[in-house]
């Protein structure tokens, strides 16, 4: 199908009765993505002999147009003509290509293309309410579902941030349900390691995005896409074959309303990592913010012809500055002279600011030079590499100490019992549990009174002191019974001493570690029903959690695994 449809492609690009619109010397007469292809015509008659060539080549194909879906759009200085030619729909309401709204109602686009989408993922989200799912089901969810609906959109349109705040409101509302958010949204962001859930951030997925762009652009081969933005930065006044290397600031730029707002964002984002606040001798003297003459970034194309990029260019490999007399001899005209003098005043002024040794440097051609993003050559850079990135930037790369530390002395490396919480071959509500537990988001007296919903945080069991975490699952003189009977029926598991630090972390021994998260729960239980916790009933919760893991070992052809880590407890 695509062979056949790009026949036709090439039929219209090599008609020279049908014209197109001229972006540098580069003329784009149609748009093609699998079965979806839009005309961009420069007048009726190109329309008339692009609809006749279609109709030529449906004959022969039998691929026929479907004039009936056939829509059209005035463009430019025309966007008001309200004649309808060509026996198509011309419709004042936005049109739909390839799942994008388009028009000039900017306030309707934004409408169709992510309010009525919120609309879609909330009555989503309302069905698996209904669930009890899981903080780790429901992350995956919202990545299934919800994330999906708007990857597409936002990379081509820029959305606002009130939809950006309403989505990511909408997935933590979905999160938490009706209860109170018990752990902070950055932290839910962050990865496993440091103590997240790796909950998707909408905005910092967007961003992400804006910077992949680059990237696309600087891919060799030939697209419309990248005429239309090789325009958009000329037009700016911004190089094309340099920029990506400056340390750029888009604010600071006088002709940045020229850009639209999707290349705004795209260079805006781009320069977010790029940047840097200091100035060094290797660094590129164009667009750069930290060289301003009259309070703006410049640039000179004569001085780059000439070889002026970056700061020791300016300088002879003795350090002494090269007079006007040597820029002049290389082709820079006399009127030039004010220019160079304010160039050599700011490049000096902020070197002196930021002294430094470095070795001489004599600058490369940009124009073959690979760009690099943080310091990674941008061929290997992906999506996912960018957003970690960013979500190291905003929610912090250090391990996030739990909430439980603070009622404890415990020192230790966090990030190795948060993967344990997470990976322990349990099922996930045991997983969530353990998260919960050290987060301290697990619902004791001594947070309802905080709330005002209780009057007493005493124990549920021994009704004699605060019920605050730590008292409710080791200090209780009847949760103290309980592990005590548990250390002498679980003695020959037990690889280490039964003490807090166990209870609160947990072990990297699979069966150690199931048996302490259960009886952790079954406490937890045994506090919604005001029943003291026994070793006999926990007996039957482990025998039952025995033969379901045997079940479904059985099932999937895993009973060596299963028995090599029940093996303490088989006769």
């Amino acid at each position: 199908f695509i062979l056949a449809v790009e026949t036709l492609g090439n039929l219209i690009r090599q008609n020279k009765n049908i014209k197109g619109i001229n972006i540098n010397d580069t003329e784009i007469k149609i748009l093609q993505y699998a079965d979806d292809t839009s005309g961009i015509l420069q007048d009726i008659k190109s329309a008339k002999e692009f609809l006749k060539t279609i109709d030529e080549f449906g004959k022969h194909s039998g691929l026929k147009l479907n004039i009936e879906k056939t829509e059209g759009m005035w463009l430019g200085k025309n966007k008001n003509n309200q004649s309808k030619p060509l026996g198509i729909s011309w419709s004042n309401q936005p049109l739909k290509i390839l799942g994008i709204y388009m028009s000039y109602n900017k306030e309707e686009n934004n409408r169709l293309n992510f309010e009525e989408k919120i609309t879609k993922c909330k009555q989503i989200l309302n069905l698996w309410q209904t669930r009890n799912l899981t903080l780790l089901g429901k992350t995956q969810i919202v990545k299934t579902f919800i994330i999906s609906q708007f990857s597409y959109p936002t990379r081509v349109n820029t959305i606002p941030d009130k939809y950006l705040d309403e989505i990511n409101q909408m997935i933590f509302k979905f999160i938490w349900g009706s209860k109170k958010a018990k752990i902070k949204r950055n932290i839910m962001h962050n990865t496993i390691e440091n103590g997240g859930l790796k909950v998707p951030d909408v905005k910092s997925i967007v961003q992400a995005s804006r910077c992949i762009w680059i990237k696309k652009y600087t891919t060799p081969g030939e697209n419309a896409w990248k005429t239309l933005f090789t325009n958009a930065l000329i037009k700016s006044d911004l190089n094309h074959k340099i920029i990506f290397h400056c340390n750029f600031d888009i604010e600071q730029w006088p002709n940045r309303q020229l850009l639209s707002p999707i290349n705004r964002e795209i260079l805006t984002e781009w320069f977010r990592f790029n940047n840097t606040s200091e100035i060094s001798k290797t660094q590129i003297i164009w667009y750069n913010k930290s060289i301003l003459i009259q309070r703006k970034a410049v640039f000179y194309p004569t001085f780059l012809q000439v070889g002026i990029i970056c700061t020791d260019d300016l300088y002879h490999e003795n350090k002494e500055l090269r007079n006007f007399a040597f820029w002049k001899a290389k082709g820079i005209p006399n009127k030039d002279f004010l220019k160079w003098a304010g160039l050599v005043s700011a490049v000096t002024k902020h070197l002196k600011k930021n002294q430094r040794e470095e070795e001489f440097f004599r600058s490369v051609n940009l124009e073959s030079e690979e760009l690099t993003f943080l310091n990674r050559s941008l061929t290997v850079v992906t999506p996912k590499f960018i957003y970690e990135n960013l979500i190291q930037q905003k929610c912090g790369d250090i391990t996030n100490t739990p909430r439980i530390a603070r009622y404890t002395n415990i020192e230790t490396n966090w990030s190795t019992y948060y993967k344990i919480a997470l990976t322990i071959p349990i099922d996930t509500k045991t997983r969530e549990f353990q998260y919960k537990f050290l987060h301290d988001a697990l619902i004791n007296n001594f947070w309802l009174k905080k709330w005002e919903i209780l009057e007493s945080d005493l124990c549920t069991f021994c009704q004699n002191a605060k019920e605050d975490i730590i008292h409710l699952f080791w200090e209780c003189e009847h949760v103290k019974r309980f592990w005590n009977n548990f250390k002498e029926k679980y003695n020959t598991v037990l690889t280490e001493p039964l003490n807090l630090f166990l209870i609160v972390c947990s072990n990297s021994d699979p069966l150690l570690c199931t048996l302490i998260l259960l009886a952790k729960r079954y406490i937890y239980e045994c506090r919604f029903t005001s029943s003291n916790p026994d070793i006999q009933t926990f007996k039957w919760k482990v025998a039952y959690l025995r033969n379901t893991e045997f079940e479904i070992a059985r099932r999937h052809c895993t009973v060596q695994k299963y028995l090599k880590k029940w093996e303490p407890l088989i006769v």
